[in-house]
């Protein structure tokens, strides 16, 4: 994945941050060692797909609500209630495509938010960031809140490049799938078999 898309995905989606210290409010939250085990397991991996890499982090951080996500081109990140944890799985060698899932603890509200900015800029604003163009991807139905869209994304250089995003709340936890639009069929698969574990979980 290009630092292109690595930026973009920073801006337009809830994304961990590093830390190491819990927030005060983060006992209410689902633990961390509840949060890694609802993550899929390396034999849960895609078909395709080995094992790549796994985090977990104390803290997590979450887009400030705004009444009008249209005009937060550059929204400010503010701490959540609980930790991250994060997986991905990757084809094709050391610069094979990955498929990444992240589970964020960071409150149901907070959580309902995130999918209802998802969907206010994929209906009124899919042209949000300059260069990049988010359009709506079918999701696989999981039976809780869930949005799913592909960012098209120009480059300088090139051919565009195109990622897919699956963004899905449960409870207090917001979990993020992401993907190159080339590996969608295993997308539909992470997301169906992650939402069931994180269900099983937290």
């Amino acid at each position: 994945m290009s630092n292109r898309i690595a930026a973009v995905l920073s801006i337009a989606l809830t994304m961990p941050a590093v830390a190491f210290t819990a927030s005060p409010a983060a006992a209410a939250a689902p633990t961390i060692e509840q949060l890694e085990k609802a993550l899929l397991a390396p034999a849960q991996a895609p078909t395709g797909f080995t094992f790549h890499s796994r985090s977990v982090m104390a803290a997590s951080v979450v887009p400030e609500a705004v009444p009008d996500p249209c005009k937060a081109t550059t929204p400010k990140f503010v701490d959540s209630i609980g930790g991250s944890a994060t997986v991905s799985f990757q084809k094709g060698g050391r610069d094979g495509t990955t498929i990444t899932e992240a589970v964020n603890a960071i409150g149901a509200k907070a959580a309902a938010e995130q999918i209802k900015r998802h969907q206010t800029i994929l209906t009124s604003c899919p042209t949000l960031n300059k260069g990049v163009t988010f359009a709506r991807w079918t999701t696989p139905q999981v039976g809780t809140p869930i949005v799913g869209f592909q960012m098209t994304i120009e480059q300088a250089e090139g051919p565009a490049e195109k990622v897919i995003t699956v963004v899905v709340s449960h409870n207090d936890v917001l979990a993020t799938f992401t993907a190159e639009a080339a590996d969608s069929a295993a997308l539909t698969a992470a997301v169906t078999a992650g939402v069931t574990k994180i269900k099983e979980t937290v």
